[in-house]
């Protein structure tokens, strides 16, 4: 057998059906890419038959493995999970992607392109949302476009940035020398907390826009507010000084406005269309234009979801997650 170029990586918690509907369609991208690749699966602790399901597939590359208990570290399971799938990987690059995904055509021969021509060392793709709750999930795909967008941003000022590991391709050598989470440590966080040691490192990143993968979006406003409880945990940063400091001047400008009038009411517009501008322009460039209309919403559904997150913290510190509970 010829070895693998590419190691695809997918860990899940009870996500059976999901999961097993992620690796068709990524067998199927395989075949058509024609690259040499394993596909990599961490069943983290699952009851629901995910191993016997995943194993009954007879998949072509595929290397099954399977967490019994959450490991006595100062880890993530997922964080373990992804430090023991890539402990057995043999791929030139690795590319992490979610239990329930749904990649765009040719994303993964588009996705690793730029890592294989040497134009970068990952490369960081967007992400998007589907559910039955279509306000939730045109909201998360806005505010993921408006964070990819951001980090795009930052990343091209030669700032630390984020990615999503629901959509992104790494060197495989660029993993082994940061030490993986072992030596990152501890964080809700993981794949922003590897695109800092990325940065640290100065390794390069590249943002792309048109290969994108489209998740499972939250089934509810209290799931939704749990996500972003983990994912606002990810401690000081350029990049969250810079997406904090933005969407806290709309309600210092709104009082302005009302204490003081022009031209604080001129400033308060300029704002608010601007964050409009950029979340629409997100949502344009990832080809999402059905679901452009939600970057007139986008800032103020965020900011009321902001401050009841900053409440639930104050009165309870925890996250559950992944079957876990872990402290903020």
């Amino acid at each position: 057998m010829t070895r693998p170029k590419v190691s695809i990586v997918i860990t899940s918690h009870n996500e059976k059906s999901a999961l097993i509907a992620t690796l068709r369609n990524v067998t199927a991208q395989i075949d058509d890419s024609r690259l040499p690749a394993e596909i990599i699966v961490v069943d983290d602790r699952s009851t629901d038959g995910t191993t016997d399901a995943v194993a009954g597939l007879r998949l072509r590359g595929l290397k099954l493995l399977r967490i019994e208990q959450a490991p006595d570290q100062d880890l993530t399971t997922r964080q373990y999970a992804i430090d023991l799938a890539l402990g057995v990987a043999v791929g030139e690059v690795f590319v992490m992607m979610d239990a329930d995904s749904t990649p765009s055509k040719e994303w993964l021969a588009r996705l690793v392109a730029p890592v294989f021509a040497g134009r970068s060392d990952a490369v960081a793709g967007p992400v998007s949302f589907a559910g039955r709750n279509i306000l939730i999930a045109a909201w998360q795909s806005a505010d993921t476009a408006y964070y990819h967008t951001f980090c795009a941003l930052l990343n091209a000022a030669g700032l630390s940035a984020g990615v999503f590991f629901g959509n992104f391709a790494c060197r495989k050598n660029v993993y082994d020398d940061l030490g993986g989470f072992t030596r990152i440590g501890f964080a809700l966080t993981e794949d922003l907390a590897f695109a800092r040691a990325l940065h640290a490192k100065g390794f390069r990143i590249a943002y792309t826009t048109d290969q994108i993968v489209e998740v499972a979006a939250s089934s509810d406003w209290g799931s939704m507010l749990q996500r972003m409880t983990r994912i606002t945990s990810g401690g000081f940063s350029a990049l969250s000084f810079a997406i904090t400091t933005w969407m806290l001047a709309l309600p210092a400008l709104a009082v302005a406005a009302l204490l003081a009038g022009a031209p604080w009411t001129w400033l308060l517009l300029a704002r608010y269309g601007c964050g409009i501008g950029i979340t629409g322009y997100g949502l344009l460039r990832t080809g999402q234009w059905r679901k452009v209309p939600m970057a007139l919403l986008h800032d103020m559904i965020g900011m009321i979801a902001g401050a009841v997150v900053v409440l639930r913290v104050l009165r309870n510190n925890r996250v559950d997650w992944g079957g876990n509970a872990y402290m903020r």
